[in-house]
C-alpha cells in the first residue's frame, strides 16, 4: 500500500493490523500524481484508490472510493479470489 502517512505512521499501522506486505510513504504526493488520482470532496480529502495487480504485472482492480475505506478491503479480497 502507498499512503502519504510517514514511514512511521505507516509502521504503527501495519503493526497494529498484522499486515505481511510492506506500506510505502507519498508525503509529496509524487505517486498520486502521477497516478492522476484526483482529491475528492471539494479538495478536502486526499482520494482514496486501491490497486490490485497480479503476478504479471497486470491491474486486476481500480476500485475508488474517499469515504468507504472498508469497502477497498472488501473490493481487494475479492479481486485475489479471497
Amino acid at each position: 500500500g502507498i499512503s502519504s502517512d510517514s514511514p512511521e505512521e505507516n509502521d504503527a499501522f501495519a503493526k497494529k493490523e498484522n499486515l505481511n506486505f510492506p506500506l510505502l510513504s507519498d508525503p509529496n504526493s509524487i505517486l498520486r500524481k502521477t497516478f492522476g488520482i484526483k482529491a475528492d470532496l471539494l479538495g478536502l480529502l486526499p482520494g482514496r484508490q486501491t490497486y490490485v495487480i497480479d503476478k504479471s504485472g497486470k491491474v486486476i482492480l481500480s476500485f475508488n472510493d474517499a469515504l468507504n475505506a472498508e469497502q477497498h478491503v472488501s473490493e481487494a479480497l475479492k479481486a485475489l479470489g479471497l
